[in-house]
């Protein structure tokens, strides 16, 4: 599938649905952020997908854009605009005729690269939205070192083509590795530290 960089949301929060404060966050999104529903707790995928239901019908009523996290190729969750796939589920639980099929309902593809390697298996897949991380020091994967701003802007030129920031992203690190493939980025923390600056700033008033 083309991807129109002009449609797509800059913006994404993953979003972890049994997280409260992450619920508060999405309540308060402007609907020009995309939506992740990730499955952080690798729950079984139906139960996952009834699970969201209340939230994706938010996410209908405000015309919002948003993606959702599959962990194997068994049935396709229709409202969504695609599903984010990552690469290891990718090899373990998906069959190309299953890929192929959330094509042909215009379903777009996503997911998350860490190297060169999984950048060529991404864009092998034919992956439509490819998320970089690393972008800084994480508190999901303390363990991880982020990608210095000279390779992280490598990466992003290796495959010619739209790429997203992942991983500790915020407007100021973003704007450091920013560059005409780097279209916005994912993020967890940031959004909800926006929804905290919110809450205390309505509290002053």
């Amino acid at each position: 599938m083309i991807v129109n960089k002009i449609f797509l949301p800059e913006l994404w929060f993953f979003f972890d649905i049994f997280d409260n404060k992450s619920v508060l966050a999405f309540k308060n999104l402007s609907c020009k952020i995309g939506i992740i529903f990730f499955n952080k707790h690798n729950m079984n995928q139906e139960t996952f997908f009834d699970k969201i239901l209340p939230f994706k019908k938010i996410c209908t009523d405000k015309n919002q854009f948003f993606l959702v996290n599959y962990i194997s190729g068994r049935r396709c969750f229709f409202g969504s605009k695609g599903a984010f796939i990552y690469l290891s589920d990718l090899r373990k639980n998906f069959s190309k005729v299953f890929c192929k099929n959330l094509r042909r309902n215009n379903f777009l593809l996503a997911t998350s690269i860490h190297n060169e390697i999984e950048l060529r298996i991404a864009c092998k897949n034919n992956f439509d939205l490819i998320f970089i991380s690393p972008l800084s020091k994480t508190k999901t994967h303390p363990e991880i070192l982020p990608h210095s701003s000279i390779n992280f802007i490598k990466l992003c030129f290796k495959q010619k083509r739209i790429v997203f920031a992942l991983g500790g992203a915020t407007n100021i690190n973003f704007k450091r590795v920013k560059n005409k493939y780097l279209v916005g980025f994912g993020a967890i923390d940031f959004f909800l530290n926006l929804n905290i600056k919110k809450q205390c700033t309505i509290q002053k008033k």
